[in-house]
Protein backbone atom coordinates (compact mmCIF):
# COMPACT_ATOMS: atom_id res chain seq x y z
CA UNK A 1 0.00 0.00 0.00
CA UNK A 2 1.31 3.44 -0.83
CA UNK A 3 2.02 5.46 2.29
CA UNK A 4 1.94 9.17 3.01
CA UNK A 5 5.67 9.52 2.34
CA UNK A 6 5.24 8.17 -1.19
CA UNK A 7 2.41 10.62 -1.79
CA UNK A 8 4.49 13.49 -0.45
CA UNK A 9 7.37 12.59 -2.76
CA UNK A 10 4.97 12.48 -5.70
CA UNK A 11 3.51 15.87 -4.84
CA UNK A 12 6.93 17.47 -4.40
CA UNK A 13 8.05 15.96 -7.67
CA UNK A 14 5.09 17.48 -9.49
CA UNK A 15 5.72 20.87 -7.93
CA UNK A 16 9.36 20.70 -8.94
CA UNK A 17 8.65 19.59 -12.52
CA UNK A 18 9.89 21.92 -15.26
CA UNK A 19 7.52 24.74 -16.12
CA UNK A 20 7.46 23.59 -19.73
CA UNK A 21 5.50 20.52 -18.61
CA UNK A 22 2.66 22.69 -17.33
CA UNK A 23 -0.13 23.03 -19.91
CA UNK A 24 -1.81 26.35 -20.62
CA UNK A 25 -5.14 27.06 -19.01
CA UNK A 26 -7.83 25.95 -21.42
CA UNK A 27 -11.57 26.63 -21.06
CA UNK A 28 -14.13 25.03 -23.33
CA UNK A 29 -17.92 24.97 -23.70
CA UNK A 30 -20.11 22.00 -24.63
CA UNK A 31 -23.84 22.34 -25.34
CA UNK A 32 -26.28 19.43 -25.47
CA UNK A 33 -29.99 19.49 -26.29
CA UNK A 34 -32.04 18.33 -23.32
CA UNK A 35 -35.78 19.00 -23.74
CA UNK A 36 -38.41 20.91 -25.72
CA UNK A 37 -41.99 22.09 -25.65
CA UNK A 38 -43.95 24.37 -27.97
CA UNK A 39 -42.21 27.52 -26.73
CA UNK A 40 -38.69 26.67 -25.58
CA UNK A 41 -35.75 24.34 -25.98
CA UNK A 42 -33.73 23.38 -22.91
CA UNK A 43 -29.98 23.13 -23.41
CA UNK A 44 -27.47 21.74 -20.94
CA UNK A 45 -24.24 23.70 -21.14
CA UNK A 46 -21.01 22.62 -19.48
CA UNK A 47 -17.97 24.84 -19.16
CA UNK A 48 -14.77 22.88 -18.62
CA UNK A 49 -11.54 24.36 -17.23
CA UNK A 50 -8.24 22.53 -16.74
CA UNK A 51 -6.88 25.22 -14.35
CA UNK A 52 -3.61 25.07 -16.27
CA UNK A 53 -2.94 21.54 -14.99
CA UNK A 54 -2.80 18.02 -16.39
CA UNK A 55 -4.50 16.76 -13.24
CA UNK A 56 -7.46 19.09 -12.68
CA UNK A 57 -10.80 19.51 -14.41
CA UNK A 58 -13.46 21.98 -13.30
CA UNK A 59 -16.92 21.39 -14.76
CA UNK A 60 -19.66 24.02 -14.43
CA UNK A 61 -23.09 22.95 -15.69
CA UNK A 62 -25.97 25.27 -16.60
CA UNK A 63 -29.52 24.91 -17.87
CA UNK A 64 -30.39 27.31 -20.68
CA UNK A 65 -34.02 27.98 -21.58
CA UNK A 66 -33.94 29.09 -25.22
CA UNK A 67 -36.89 30.79 -26.90
CA UNK A 68 -37.82 28.77 -29.97
CA UNK A 69 -38.92 31.86 -31.89
CA UNK A 70 -35.79 34.00 -31.77
CA UNK A 71 -33.06 32.11 -29.94
CA UNK A 72 -33.10 34.50 -26.99
CA UNK A 73 -32.44 33.21 -23.50
CA UNK A 74 -35.54 33.22 -21.33
CA UNK A 75 -33.60 31.88 -18.37
CA UNK A 76 -30.16 30.63 -17.38
CA UNK A 77 -29.70 28.67 -14.17
CA UNK A 78 -26.70 26.94 -12.60
CA UNK A 79 -26.93 23.20 -12.08
CA UNK A 80 -23.62 22.07 -10.63
CA UNK A 81 -19.97 23.03 -10.08
CA UNK A 82 -17.44 20.22 -9.67
CA UNK A 83 -13.66 20.38 -9.38
CA UNK A 84 -11.82 17.09 -9.82
CA UNK A 85 -8.14 16.65 -8.92
CA UNK A 86 -6.86 13.32 -10.20
CA UNK A 87 -3.22 12.30 -9.79
CA UNK A 88 -3.80 8.56 -9.60
CA UNK A 89 -3.03 8.65 -5.90
CA UNK A 90 -5.92 7.86 -3.51
CA UNK A 91 -4.32 9.96 -0.78
CA UNK A 92 -4.31 13.05 -3.00
CA UNK A 93 -7.20 12.60 -5.43
CA UNK A 94 -10.23 14.69 -4.54
CA UNK A 95 -13.55 15.62 -6.12
CA UNK A 96 -15.25 18.72 -4.71
CA UNK A 97 -18.88 19.68 -5.29
CA UNK A 98 -19.24 23.39 -4.59
CA UNK A 99 -22.59 24.60 -3.15
CA UNK A 100 -24.09 27.26 -5.43
CA UNK A 101 -27.06 29.55 -4.90
CA UNK A 102 -30.05 29.06 -7.16
CA UNK A 103 -29.01 25.65 -8.45
CA UNK A 104 -31.76 23.78 -10.29
CA UNK A 105 -32.49 20.15 -11.06
CA UNK A 106 -32.85 20.04 -14.87
CA UNK A 107 -35.14 17.03 -14.71
CA UNK A 108 -37.47 18.87 -12.34
CA UNK A 109 -37.49 21.90 -14.66
CA UNK A 110 -38.25 19.65 -17.61
CA UNK A 111 -41.22 18.16 -15.78
CA UNK A 112 -42.44 21.58 -14.64
CA UNK A 113 -42.44 22.85 -18.24
CA UNK A 114 -44.02 19.63 -19.51
CA UNK A 115 -41.13 19.44 -21.96
CA UNK A 116 -40.36 16.29 -23.90
CA UNK A 117 -36.87 14.79 -23.67
CA UNK A 118 -34.57 15.81 -26.51
CA UNK A 119 -31.12 14.63 -27.54
CA UNK A 120 -28.58 15.80 -30.09
CA UNK A 121 -29.68 14.45 -33.49
CA UNK A 122 -27.54 12.41 -35.81
CA UNK A 123 -25.99 14.11 -38.81
CA UNK A 124 -27.95 13.50 -42.01
CA UNK A 125 -27.21 14.00 -45.70
CA UNK A 126 -30.53 15.63 -46.54
CA UNK A 127 -30.40 18.45 -43.99
CA UNK A 128 -27.10 20.05 -43.04
CA UNK A 129 -25.67 23.21 -41.53
CA UNK A 130 -22.82 24.93 -43.31
CA UNK A 131 -20.61 27.98 -42.94
CA UNK A 132 -20.94 30.39 -45.87
CA UNK A 133 -18.66 33.42 -46.38
CA UNK A 134 -21.00 35.71 -44.43
CA UNK A 135 -23.47 33.47 -42.60
CA UNK A 136 -24.40 30.14 -41.09
CA UNK A 137 -26.94 28.34 -43.26
CA UNK A 138 -29.17 25.29 -43.03
CA UNK A 139 -29.71 23.55 -46.34
CA UNK A 140 -31.99 20.81 -47.59
CA UNK A 141 -30.45 19.52 -50.77
CA UNK A 142 -29.47 22.70 -52.60
CA UNK A 143 -32.13 24.88 -50.95
CA UNK A 144 -31.15 27.27 -48.17
CA UNK A 145 -34.01 27.03 -45.68
CA UNK A 146 -32.50 28.91 -42.72
CA UNK A 147 -29.83 31.58 -42.42
CA UNK A 148 -28.22 33.80 -39.80
CA UNK A 149 -25.60 36.45 -40.58
CA UNK A 150 -22.33 36.46 -38.67
CA UNK A 151 -23.14 39.69 -36.79
CA UNK A 152 -26.41 38.27 -35.43
CA UNK A 153 -24.74 34.92 -34.72
CA UNK A 154 -21.94 36.61 -32.81
CA UNK A 155 -24.43 38.63 -30.74
CA UNK A 156 -26.46 35.49 -29.93
CA UNK A 157 -23.40 33.54 -28.80
CA UNK A 158 -21.86 36.42 -26.87
CA UNK A 159 -25.06 37.01 -24.90
CA UNK A 160 -25.45 33.36 -23.88
CA UNK A 161 -21.79 32.89 -22.95
CA UNK A 162 -21.79 36.11 -20.94
CA UNK A 163 -24.94 35.18 -19.02
CA UNK A 164 -23.68 31.73 -18.08
CA UNK A 165 -20.28 33.00 -17.00
CA UNK A 166 -21.80 35.85 -14.98
CA UNK A 167 -23.61 33.24 -12.87
CA UNK A 168 -20.45 31.30 -12.05
CA UNK A 169 -17.22 33.26 -12.57
CA UNK A 170 -13.99 31.34 -13.08
CA UNK A 171 -12.31 29.95 -9.98
CA UNK A 172 -8.74 29.80 -11.26
CA UNK A 173 -7.40 32.90 -12.94
CA UNK A 174 -8.83 34.11 -15.17
CA UNK A 175 -5.83 33.94 -17.47
CA UNK A 176 -6.33 36.39 -20.35
CA UNK A 177 -7.25 34.57 -23.54
CA UNK A 178 -8.09 31.26 -21.86
CA UNK A 179 -11.87 31.56 -22.12
CA UNK A 180 -13.90 31.24 -25.32
CA UNK A 181 -14.71 34.70 -26.64
CA UNK A 182 -17.50 34.79 -29.26
CA UNK A 183 -16.64 38.40 -29.99
CA UNK A 184 -13.33 37.34 -31.52
CA UNK A 185 -14.33 34.10 -33.29
CA UNK A 186 -13.52 33.97 -36.99
CA UNK A 187 -16.47 31.81 -37.98
CA UNK A 188 -15.20 31.12 -41.49
CA UNK A 189 -11.76 29.96 -40.32
CA UNK A 190 -12.30 28.55 -36.83
CA UNK A 191 -15.72 26.89 -36.93
CA UNK A 192 -17.46 23.95 -38.57
CA UNK A 193 -21.07 22.80 -38.45
CA UNK A 194 -22.77 19.46 -38.68
CA UNK A 195 -26.07 18.46 -37.05
CA UNK A 196 -29.37 20.30 -37.40
CA UNK A 197 -32.46 20.12 -35.22
CA UNK A 198 -35.56 21.39 -37.01
CA UNK A 199 -39.04 20.89 -35.62
CA UNK A 200 -41.69 20.14 -38.21
CA UNK A 201 -44.83 22.28 -38.24
CA UNK A 202 -47.63 22.01 -40.78
CA UNK A 203 -48.40 25.69 -41.37
CA UNK A 204 -44.97 27.35 -41.11
CA UNK A 205 -41.21 26.85 -41.10
CA UNK A 206 -39.99 27.52 -37.57
CA UNK A 207 -36.40 28.44 -36.71
CA UNK A 208 -33.91 25.59 -36.72
CA UNK A 209 -31.03 24.89 -34.37
CA UNK A 210 -27.56 24.08 -35.67
CA UNK A 211 -24.57 22.61 -33.90
CA UNK A 212 -21.38 24.60 -34.36
CA UNK A 213 -17.88 23.46 -33.35
CA UNK A 214 -15.27 26.20 -32.91
CA UNK A 215 -11.57 25.89 -32.13
CA UNK A 216 -9.74 28.60 -30.23
CA UNK A 217 -6.43 28.49 -32.06
CA UNK A 218 -4.62 30.57 -29.44
CA UNK A 219 -5.84 28.85 -26.27
CA UNK A 220 -6.36 25.41 -27.82
CA UNK A 221 -9.91 24.80 -26.58
CA UNK A 222 -12.68 23.34 -28.75
CA UNK A 223 -16.23 24.45 -27.95
CA UNK A 224 -19.56 23.13 -29.20
CA UNK A 225 -22.61 25.40 -29.35
CA UNK A 226 -26.24 24.97 -30.34
CA UNK A 227 -27.41 28.16 -32.06
CA UNK A 228 -30.81 29.26 -33.35
CA UNK A 229 -31.08 29.92 -37.08
CA UNK A 230 -34.14 31.81 -38.42
CA UNK A 231 -36.04 30.52 -41.43
CA UNK A 232 -35.36 32.31 -44.70
CA UNK A 233 -38.15 34.82 -45.14
CA UNK A 234 -39.37 34.16 -41.62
Amino acid sequence: MRNWAHSLILTLGLLAAPAVATPPQVVWITDALFAQNDEVVLVLRTIGDNHGSHFTTQTDTFLLTVDRADGGLRAVAPVERVVDHHLGEPEIDKTTFTPIDGAVNPYAVRAELNAAPLADPVVTDWQLARIAPDSLQVVEGEEVTHRIGFDALRAQLAASVRQTRDLLPVLHGPIPGAEPDPESIDFARECATDAVYARFEMDQTPPAMARMICEDREAGGVSTYWVTVPAVGG
